[in-house]
């Protein structure tokens, strides 16, 4: 009874697929995900089910393409073209043109929700290999080089390269096959500074011209970027010879930046309000040295590993966690989090056997942690508890073993966001005619359980190149495959 159930939902949702064959994204009949029965399927595949039932909803692989933006690759004005994942977009649809309107104090973090996304999108790309994926990733690897790019300058050539927050060109039209929209950065051009960042004029930058950037780069998605950065090799072998060669690049640039941030005791030098390079951005030090030190590692990492960087990892952020944690903010579990996964990788790259055994202990520490706080909510109010999903799905796909609670907690977490996530919303078709002029939601919708930045990064399960093959894949990946293949 459970396979005769199981092959109707997979019936059902490969004829949902046809149809995106039968019809460009501007052309595709609405429709509904079928209401199903599920009940006598087994966990794992529910979650296969919720899982492709919410990838169709939101229209998740070409909802992302359009999503991401910087400069496009349509316009050969600038020698570079990229994109980054943004926050603070507004939509807006007038006479049926579409434009992205970047708020006037700009986006933070970028790193978070690009990083998410370029990891999902390459575990899909290992999976079944698409064209159009290999741009997508390919356009988000440059964004991340664009980040340290648009520090130089022409007036300045022996300026040191920092990473910035973000940079801001002139307006652009993109030009895709199944999409168009204006991207209007006019209010930053400045933008407002605060007292975290300022808005920095460089007017004779060489691969962009002249731009806007914001300063003082922080540390809060440093990790989660590290991570993406090396679960890229999960689908290498599945990219063109051009998107490695940018890969190559990305890395050798955070390579040089990582050197000069270790030289400076750790902390991110960054540019003056008047463009001038400074070593200044001190509190860095005294938060990675107080429950970071495996930030220190996994930016040490990026340019090689030594005795040195072993000294570095002590075990002050678990101290922290344990005496500390219900006074820390979710910003900083959250980078706890990501610093001790991307580490972790790092070393089972570089093949160093001492740290790999010393960091899955430490992913292991942080995770049980985290299952505790579950349990325990109340005590955390700081905590946001959809990230703890997503912990667990980072640390599967890193070969780090994960109890069965940890593992019905991402099946309940995955239910969450198929179940709360309609169908039909317009903002996932914005660019099909059908869809009326108004203002609409930038970026996948949040979900309580699991960030949106996640759920597709449970397709790991089947094509990570870190995960333990000794524990049974979280999905059936079999029929995930099939679906993949079929989605245009």
């Amino acid at each position: 009874m459970k396979k005769f159930n199981f092959i109707i939902v997979l019936f059902l949702l490969v004829s949902c697929a046809s149809l995106d064959k039968k019809y460009s994204q501007t052309e595709r009949p609405s429709r509904k995900v079928a209401d199903i029965d599920v009940a006598n399927l087994t966990p794992t595949e529910k979650a296969t089910y919720n899982l492709i039932s919410y990838l169709k909803k939101t229209n998740y692989f070409d909802f992302i393409g359009s999503q991401i933006h910087g400069w496009p690759k349509n316009d050969n004005s600038k020698s570079f073209w990229w994109g980054t994942y943004w926050s603070g977009v507004r939509i807006f649809k007038k006479d049926g043109r579409v434009t992205f309107l970047h708020p006037h104090d700009g986006s933070d973090n970028n790193g978070f929700r690009t990083a998410g996304l370029m990891i999902g999108m390459c575990y899909a790309q290992a999976l079944s290999p698409h064209a159009e994926w290999n741009y997508q990733i390919q356009k988000m690897v440059r964004g991340f080089s664009s980040w340290i790019l648009a520090s130089d300058s022409l007036s300045r050539p022996d300026r040191a390269k920092v990473l910035s927050r973000a940079h801001y060109t002139e307006n652009v039209t993109v030009k895709e096959p199944k999409y168009e929209y204006l991207v209007d950065y006019s209010l930053n051009r400045p933008g407002t500074d605060n007292q975290s960042t300022q808005y920095v004029e460089i007017s004779d930058n060489p691969t962009f011209g002249h731009i806007w950037l914001k300063n003082s780069r922080s540390l809060d998605d440093i990790g989660e970027m590290i991570l993406a950065m090396v679960q890229l090799n999960s689908c290498r072998s599945q990219l063109s010879a051009e998107t490695n060669a940018d890969i190559d690049q990305m890395n050798s640039l955070y390579s040089k930046w990582s050197v000069d941030v270790e030289d400076n005791k750790f902390q991110f030098p960054s540019l003056t309000k008047q463009g001038e390079y400074t070593r200044s951005n001190a509190p860095l030090t005294l938060i990675t040295r107080k429950f970071l030190p495996t930030g220190l590692v996994a930016i040490s990492l990026l340019h090689g590993v030594d005795d040195h960087t072993e000294s570095l990892l002590t075990n002050l952020d678990l101290i922290t966690v344990s005496l500390l944690g219900k006074k820390l903010n979710n910003d900083a579990i959250e980078m706890i989090r990501a610093a001790n996964i991307a580490a972790l990788l790092e070393a089972k790259t570089l093949k160093s056997d001492r740290l790999v055994s010393k960091l899955t202990s430490r992913v292991q520490i942080r995770i049980d942690q985290d299952s505790k706080i579950l349990n325990d909510l109340k005590s955390w109010p700081r905590i946001n508890k959809a990230d703890i999903a997503g912990a667990f799905i980072h640390a599967h796909n890193a070969g780090v073993n994960i109890s069965q609670e940890q593992i019905n907690h991402i099946y309940k977490s995955l239910a969450d966001a198929d179940e709360t996530t309609p169908s039909g919303d317009p903002k996932y078709n914005i660019f099909s005619s059908t869809v009326p002029d108004g203002e609409y939601g930038y970026g996948l919708t949040e979900t309580s359980l699991i960030p949106a930045r996640s759920v597709a990064q449970l397709i790991g399960t089947c094509s990570s190149k870190f995960r333990d093959s000794r524990q049974e894949s979280l999905l059936n990946c079999d029929v995930l495959n099939k679906f993949l293949t079929e989605v245009h």
